[in-house]
């Protein structure tokens, strides 16, 4: 006689068993009622956290697909020759979440319009994609890319970059999901594991149009308050009314604690650095803080700069400077990533302390000519 699922499930190794969904597998088979879809969104770390805390995942894993060879290793995936793109596998129940709740997160956890990198990770295998299994979730990838796609152009970004292949004109070897070795599994909940996440979300809404409302599972109340950086909690999202209210309590806490810092670095500073609360921002917001202070000191101009993350994913990354006692931005297109943007800031800066010419300006002028981006 064939065995019970439970039984299946004693049997399997415990390194089949995912180290947060402990008693979930993350290797196949999995139970006949779930279902199965793999995202691509930079560096598989934090992608597959974002996953796997929401509610109705059953389990995740991380590993590659795209390519034009067969089980990969990571060294081999990650030098470029195989055309993989590194990637989260994420097994669900559809009664409790749905593909549709999934392309909501994908868009919203990066910035699918920068091709062949995310952030500092740089290189095919950070390519953004979506990768399905049916014809349904494939023309619903489509349209969420392009719903995503109307609203980044209504604010001025650029165009979306991630591959979303038809399944039935790809080949067997790029349609399966090879999995990463098992030190990558699960990789942040681990002890000892490196914080490291460099994606860059646009902090854009993603549009709900692409599909009908029943479509979505999960409440719009949920993405209110759903954290999906790689700072916050290991633990899985509760939906229930309790967890909800506490979900609402400590965000009003932090962003009341948020309101408060605000006023703080205002008091203290004479330029801000506010910075999406994202996991590829502060990096970039500490290095340009530095970068300014140390031009600035070197030019006679003294400056206290003080860095400000956002509470949310907002996409955010501006720069303002105080003038009169009144602050006002210098700076809101995004990173400060070229010699022009940076002396642009240090020029606003220098003109809000009175310099707006002289030995000062031409010393900044000569400082970022120095300044490698």
């Amino acid at each position: 006689p064939s065995s019970s699922a439970a039984d299946d499930m004693v049997r399997r190794p415990s390194s089949d068993f995912h180290f947060i969904r402990t008693e979930n597998v993350y290797r196949p088979p999995f139970p006949g009622h779930l279902k199965v879809a793999v995202f691509a969104a930079g560096c598989y770390w934090g992608t597959e956290k974002a996953f796997w805390r929401l509610p109705g995942v059953y389990s995740t894993a991380v590993g590659f697909i795209g390519g034009h060879m067969a089980n990969p290793s990571y060294r081999q995936a990650c030098s470029g020759t195989t055309g993989h793109t590194e990637c989260t596998q994420v097994v669900y129940d559809p009664a409790l979440i749905s593909f549709a709740d999934l392309l909501l997160l994908f868009w919203r956890c990066h910035d699918p319009t920068q091709g062949n990198r995310q952030g500092n990770d740089r290189g095919t295998q950070y390519r953004s994609g979506v990768y399905t299994n049916n014809a349904a979730d494939y023309e619903m990838a489509i349209a969420s890319r392009d719903a995503f796609q109307a609203a980044l152009k209504s604010r001025g970004r650029g165009r979306i970059t991630s591959e979303i292949p038809d399944p039935t004109k790809m080949k067997q070897v790029q349609r399966t999901f090879w999995y990463a070795e098992e030190y990558h599994q699960q990789y942040l909940a681990k002890p000892g594991a490196r914080p490291y996440c460099s994606a860059e979300p646009t902090g854009v809404p993603v549009p709900t149009t692409f599909a009908d409302e029943a479509a979505f599972k999960l409440p719009v109340k949920f993405w209110n308050s759903y954290n999906f950086s790689i700072r916050t909690s290991d633990r899985p999202v509760e939906l229930s009314k309790d967890a909800m209210a506490k979900a609402d309590l400590e965000r009003a806490q932090k962003l009341q604690a948020h309101a408060l810092q605000t006023q703080a670095l205002e008091a203290e500073c004479d330029v801000i650095v506010r910075y999406c609360g994202g996991c590829g921002f502060k990096a970039k917001a500490e290095q340009l803080g530095a970068v300014m202070e140390r031009l600035l000191g070197e030019n006679g101009i003294e400056v206290e700069v003080g860095l400000l993350a956002d509470v949310e994913v907002t996409g955010a990354f501006e720069v303002r400077v105080k003038r009169d006692e009144a602050w006002e931005t210098v700076h809101s297109d995004g990173f400060v990533e070229s010699r022009e943007a940076l002396l642009a800031v240090l020029l606003a800066i220098a003109d809000a302390h009175g310099f707006d010419g002289g030995a000062e300006v031409e010393g900044l002028k000569g400082g970022c000519a120095q300044v490698a981006f």
